[in-house]
């Protein structure tokens, strides 16, 4: 069985560009290259609206897409004509690091009922950065009524400061955050303990968007990713390709022309799990993959705890 019957939602993650602003570094994605075509983006839309699922999601990823506005509206253009004709839910949700975002763009997403999944990593100086984005995003965010939350992504070197950086968020404006530890690299004991005290002390604090989600360990996820050339990769690979490459390239399934139809890529976690273990066995990123999936477990319990 390709993935659990009862599933009746549906998720691709449209990588629009490579380019970004910013150079994270718990973000290793090569950089470079054209930006997703037109049309590619087109068949990018039709490739999920083909699913069986009822409940579909479409989600507008890089890279920084708003260096590309104008495929983000016609994402959101194909996505509700999708929707139309099929007559299923198809929601969009964009990733963004909040630097080109304005009051027009703001008052566009907000205006066609696009969730903004906005990258913020706390108070100005989290692992060398100086990110100073919070109050104008957060401002515009809410002042233009759309729904949003803030992605924390937590370095091992950062896990001392969970609690403080989401309370530096909430007092810019912020209710819901996604805590993500750092993907990739080997987390210590001590680190992992520092996190889980860290999301406990959070949710005091604030509404932790990830606490009621299914989404760890996250790289057990058989997240469906089509990149700007129409590569096609199940799992959470994408971001890691520098730093993971033997599990970049497990990931890859092969070009979305050539793939027929969603059906065809869907997995249960437990069968992406499987299938991972079995094809980095012996590789240098099999240590990596069994550490963060650890770590992945322990923060889903840590979660389903939380009050």
């Amino acid at each position: 069985m390709p993935f659990d019957p009862s599933d009746n939602t549906a998720n691709v993650l449209a990588v629009l560009t490579r380019a970004c602003q910013l150079d994270c570094g718990y973000c290793r994605m090569r950089r470079g290259g054209p930006a997703m075509s037109r049309g590619l983006l087109k068949r990018t839309a039709a490739f999920l609206a083909g699913s069986r699922a009822a409940s579909l999601e479409l989600q507008l990823f890089g890279g920084e897409p708003l260096l590309v506005p104008d495929l983000v509206r016609a994402a959101v253009d194909e996505a509700e004509a999708n929707a139309q004709r099929t007559g299923k839910e198809i929601r969009v949700v964009l990733t963004t690091n909040g630097l080109l975002l304005d009051q027009a763009m703001a008052a566009f997403l907000a205006r066609r009922s696009v969730r903004v999944l906005l990258s913020l990593d706390g108070a100005p100086g989290n692992s060398g950065r100086k990110d100073v984005r919070a109050d104008r995003v957060l401002g515009l965010l809410a002042g233009a009524g759309g729904e949003f939350f803030v992605n924390m992504v937590v370095p091992p070197e950062d896990a001392g400061r969970v609690a403080e950086n989401a309370r530096y968020l909430v007092a810019k404006g912020a209710r819901e955050i996604q805590i993500a530890y750092a993907l990739g690299v080997f987390w210590p004991e001590r680190e992992a303990r520092l996190l889980e005290a860290g999301l406990r002390s959070a949710a005091q604090a604030c509404i932790l968007r990830n606490r009621s989600s299914a989404a760890e360990p996250v790289l057990s996820s058989p997240q469906i990713i089509v990149d700007c050339d129409g590569t096609v990769s199940v799992g959470c690979a994408l971001v890691l390709e520098e730093r993971l490459p033997a599990l970049a390239r497990l990931c890859r399934v092969g070009k979305l022309g050539g793939l027929g139809g969603i059906a065809g890529l869907r997995r249960s976690r437990a069968e992406h799990l499987r299938f991972l273990r079995k094809g980095l066995a012996g590789t240098p990123d099999q240590a990596v993959l069994a550490n963060n999936l650890v770590l992945g477990r322990r923060v889903r319990e840590v979660l389903a705890h939380c009050s």
